[in-house]
């Protein structure tokens, strides 16, 4: 690359530059900070997390479960992975330990994957149970990359998955799932399982059928963004339609930062593909990231994604 573009300068022409990728995202709102307020029971459980002590076995048999959970998920649609029986087989690592409290995270992760699916199954829990358990999720993940894999072995991506057809229609139960898809998507294991139970299809369906709902428009792009960290993302995104549906989520919130700023994130890193450089542009998506920045100038950060996204789209 450095010999290219010394070549390049020596003709007297700009040497090309490689499309950048954007950073993984968190939720906006939601702060990781050393001095984050954490109830007393996530106190417990981040700090029972940092006791493990990760052997080789330990690590084998958890990347295991996954792969196998991966891989069996990878040729059923949503309703034929929420079986009891997957699910009665599905563990977490650290139910098993010998350490109580260490015991006591896993079997509450199993536990609130075991209450979601039973939500899918009988969609007869009230809707503030389930966002309670969410939010516990959501911040478990959020917090520790060993709670997304013990998570993702516990079964909560099928469970997950589950939620986005039974409870489509909720948009904060959606805003909610979609946090969780974004902080799983960080590690690139869950990534992968998430990717295997049709993630990409739940997302963008959830976003055409909650337009005018700005906060979850938002957060779906926020897993958008996530989800294309993997390249092959990138192109299923742009084929299933997560371009033009960015595009329009910005387009009808044009008054809402965290819209315009997760828009400009996602649509960064779908750029990184030259075929989605072209749709991009095609669908107006210059205009609508420099209307982004002119319309949210004390924004320093959506500023900073706009000119990551129109960097890579200058390529085109």
């Amino acid at each position: 690359a450095a010999a290219a573009a010394a070549a390049a300068a020596a003709a007297g022409r700009t040497p090309a530059r490689p499309p950048i990728p954007h950073r993984q995202v968190s939720d906006v709102t939601t702060s990781t900070s050393s001095n984050v307020t954490i109830p007393m029971d996530e106190q417990t459980i981040v700090s029972a997390v940092s006791r493990v002590t990760m052997s080789s076995t330990t690590s084998r048999a958890s990347t295991a479960t996954m792969s196998s959970a991966t891989s069996q998920s990878s040729s059923t649609t949503f309703s034929s992975t929420m079986s009891s029986t997957s699910f009665m087989s599905a563990r977490s690592m650290l139910s098993q330990s010998s350490d109580p409290e260490v015991a006591r995270v896993g079997n509450l992760i199993e536990k609130s994957v075991r209450y979601l699916y039973n939500c899918v199954r009988l969609q007869q829990s009230p809707i503030e149970n389930i966002l309670k358990v969410l939010t516990r999720l959501e911040k478990w993940t959020d917090e520790a990359d060993r709670l997304r894999e013990e998570l993702a072995s516990a079964g909560g991506i099928p469970a997950l998955m589950g939620l986005f057809v039974r409870y489509g229609d909720n948009a904060d139960i959606m805003v909610k799932t979609c946090n969780i898809i974004t902080y799983m998507a960080r590690n690139m294991a869950c990534l992968g399982a998430i990717t295997a139970q049709d993630a990409i299809r739940a997302v963008l369906t959830t976003m055409r059928r909650h337009l005018v709902h700005a906060r979850l428009q938002a957060r779906a792009c926020n897993s958008l963004n996530n989800l294309a960290m993997k390249e092959e993302n990138r192109i299923n995104i742009a084929a299933q339609g997560g371009i033009v549906q960015i595009l329009r989520a910005m387009a009808s919130h044009g008054q809402d930062g965290e819209v315009q700023a997760n828009g400009c994130n996602a649509l960064w890193n779908l750029a990184i593909c030259s075929e989605n450089r072209r749709k991009i542009s095609k669908a107006g998506g210059v205009k609508i990231i420099l209307r982004a920045m002119s319309t949210h100038m004390q924004d320093s950060a959506l500023f900073g994604e706009g000119c990551g996204a129109l960097w890579n789209l200058a390529d085109h």
